[in-house]
Formats: structure tokens, sequence, C-alpha cells
């Protein structure tokens, strides 16, 4: 493994280490990288979906409520 300086991470936003804390609170998740790996591969995944798949998920909820 390459030895490299540390760089420190950015600054966080407020509201983003709210949502971090609390889902590390929950105890779902071990460690703040845990929190952002699993919500990087749900992005990932949503945004893989075929427009068919995005209209079988959401004609439902448009049937009912518009």
């Amino acid at each position: 493994m390459e030895n490299r300086p540390y760089k420190s991470p950015p600054p966080t936003p407020p509201d983003l280490e709210t949502l971090v804390k609390k889902r590390l609170s929950s105890g779902s998740y071990e460690s703040v990288e845990d929190v952002f790996r699993q919500a990087l591969e749900a992005q990932d995944a949503e945004e893989s979906w075929t427009d068919e798949e995005c209209h079988a998920l959401t004609a439902p909820i448009e049937r009912e409520f518009l």
C-alpha cells in the first residue's frame, strides 16, 4: 500500500451531519463510510432503472393520488 499524506475531509454541512448521525444512531451502520457507501449504492441502483421499471413503480401511485 502506498504511503500518502493524510488529507482531512472537507467540512460537512450541518444538515448532512445530522442525517449521518441519525443513521449511525439507528445501529444499522458501523461507520460514516458505511452510511455513504449505502447511499451511493442505492443511488447507483436507482439510476440504472429503465423507463419501464420507473413507470411500473410510479404508475399505481399516480393512479391512486392524481
